[in-house]
C-alpha cells in the first residue's frame, strides 16, 4: 500500500507539473488525491495546511531575533 501511495503522490505531482500547474497547486492536488485514495477526510488536510501557515510568523520572528555575536 505504501508503494502505491508513493506512486500516487509523485505521479500526481509530476502529471500536474507537466500539465502546467504551479508547484503549489501540484503539491496540493497530489496530496488531495492521496487523501481521497486513503479514504481520509479532506477537511483534515485543509486544517493541517492552515495550522502550518499560522505558525510561520512565529518562526520568522524567531529567525529575525537570532543574531551572531
Amino acid at each position: 500500500m505504501e508503494a502505491y501511495l508513493t506512486l500516487i503522490l509523485f505521479g500526481g505531482f509530476l502529471v500536474l507539473l507537466v500539465l502546467g500547474a504551479p508547484i503549489t497547486v501540484s503539491l496540493a492536488g497530489a496530496s488531495m488525491a492521496a487523501y481521497l485514495i486513503l479514504d481520509k477526510n479532506p477537511i483534515a488536510l485543509v486544517q493541517i495546511a492552515f495550522t502550518s501557515v499560522g505558525n510561520f510568523p512565529l518562526m520568522l520572528c524567531h529567525l529575525l531575533s537570532w543574531r551572531e555575536p
